[in-house]
């Protein structure tokens, strides 16, 4: 065709054009679809290869189209070695592969068509190289751009690869980040994944390289932190508690806190107390606070924490049942103090003996609690998990009247002590000398006024003691 005959074609198809859009003055260009984002196509990472692996796999599977249309895929063979014969197989897939014949460069093109445009083109790389060659390591990120709060870490992931099967090592860095911003992130070069915390919003850029020990890979991403806040949690420290009417029962509010770090507020009330009860909590804004059953019955005890914008009520409280003294009961006491002690008992203690004179014995006493039966006998129950020690070195044992207990004694069947009613009896935790060496021992068990096997949450006891003699 010659100049002078294709401008003379053009106003006859502009006429066409205006004739089939009912006017005049509208642009001759190929039709869009309005507010239609073209699809993006990746073609995978760049990819070493031996010869010997007969099959290439390329992945096309991140890809994307922001307006979620299905998306087409088309691949080609944009280059490879003279004489190669290597041709792609199903090039219509997300995952296409093809079989190197040649050592050197092959070229695959991906575009990707959402059913109304297609996508700028996208290459990948693929090197074919000798069996003895080292291959580089190769190193992606699951993301390429990681969100999260600033009350959380953001976790890092990657795909390291290394077709040699060389062991990797990792290095990471942050090679930006908003001015003024404290951030931390692990120093390990072992593991393919971090973690990132940082205390400012903004973009932290993060890098990380992958070492084969011949040849190193590397990749970067995007930890975008941003500011939300969020409710705070109120938690108790003690959730149940059996006394005596008039013992002061704790209530512990310092378990609770706030992602955010804002400075929370603290209300308890009663949402649960016996008919006819005056008692009141000494301090209701206290996080640290408590109050004294005045009558018998149950009493449940509500936490709610503030940040300022949000609160958080504990979902159970605090449950306390106050028993008379004229009512069946456990009167559990510690060494020689007479004061009843609140149910369950924790106990942890730091005894050091190393600059004691005289004698050594053959057993120091650690701890002792007596048990007296109030109305209803008590059934103890000794198990294989009554007794422990962190040393191999130092065996503690229970000394129960003139009854002595090993850990041993304890692992094949349960001991069973009943204390019968109005009488006590105590059970001592007891260990050998150590000889300098620093040794925890635990005691703990449960027991019961209705007989084996009907144990509660709340009687029970557990002490552990850590211990160092000469």
């Amino acid at each position: 065709m010659s100049l002078s005959s294709k401008y003379t074609l053009t106003p006859l198809l502009l006429l066409l054009l205006n004739g089939c859009n009912g006017g005049g003055g509208n642009d001759a260009s190929e039709p869009q679809t309005p507010n239609n984002h073209p699809p993006i196509a990746i073609a995978g990472i760049n990819q070493h290869v031996k010869l010997s692996e007969k099959v290439v796999h390329l992945d096309g599977t991140g890809s994307v189209d922001y307006d979620q249309d299905s998306i087409a895929f088309s691949w080609k063979m944009v280059s490879k070695p003279f004489k190669s014969k290597a041709e792609l197989i199903n090039p219509e897939s997300r995952t296409p592969r093809f079989e190197p014949d040649l050592l050197g460069t092959y070229l695959v093109e991906l575009v990707v068509n959402d059913g109304k445009t297609d996508s700028r083109p996208n290459q990948v790389k693929i090197e074919v190289i000798r069996e003895d060659e080292n291959t580089p390591p190769t190193i992606k990120f699951t993301k390429d751009k990681y969100t999260g709060n600033l009350t959380q870490q953001i976790n890092l992931n990657t795909r390291p690869q290394d077709i040699d099967g060389d062991k990797l090592s990792f290095t990471w860095e942050v090679l930006s980040h908003p001015q003024g911003s404290n951030y931390s992130i692990a120093k390990s070069t072992v593991y393919d994944f971090n973690s990132i915390k940082a205390d400012t919003e903004g973009n932290y850029v993060v890098k990380v390289t992958a070492f084969d020990g011949f040849s190193e890979a590397s990749a970067t991403t995007t930890a975008s932190f941003f500011y939300k806040n969020v409710p705070p949690h109120a938690e108790v420290d003690g959730s149940m508690f059996w006394v005596l009417d008039n013992m002061s029962v704790p209530l512990n509010g310092t378990p609770s806190g706030d992602a955010n770090g804002d400075v929370l507020t603290y209300e308890w009330h009663f949402t649960k107390k016996p008919n006819g009860s005056s008692a009141v909590i000494d301090d209701p804004y206290a996080v640290l606070t408590s109050f004294s059953p005045d009558i018998s019955g149950d009493y449940v005890v509500s936490l709610t924490v503030n940040d300022g914008e949000f609160s958080d009520s504990h979902s159970v409280g605090v449950r306390v049942r106050a028993i008379s003294e004229s009512q069946p009961h456990t009167k559990l006491t510690r060494g020689s103090d007479t004061t009843p002690l609140r149910l369950p008992h924790k106990q942890n203690d730091v005894i050091d003996k190393t600059s004691d004179t005289g004698p050594i014995p053959n057993y120091y006493t650690l701890d002792s609690y007596t048990f007296e039966a109030v109305g209803k006998p008590i059934t103890i129950t000794l198990g294989k998990y009554t007794l422990s020690s962190s040393s191999d070195d130092v065996t503690p044992r229970i000394l129960v009247g003139s009854q002595s207990y090993f850990s041993k004694d304890l692992q094949d069947n349960d001991v069973i002590i009943v204390i019968p009613v109005g009488d006590s009896l105590t059970f001592q935790l007891q260990s050998p000398p150590t000889n300098g060496k620093v040794a925890k021992a635990s005691m703990g068990f449960s027991w019961s006024l209705n007989g084996p096997n009907d144990f509660s949450m709340v009687e029970r006891i557990s002490t552990t003691i850590e211990f160092t003699s000469r």
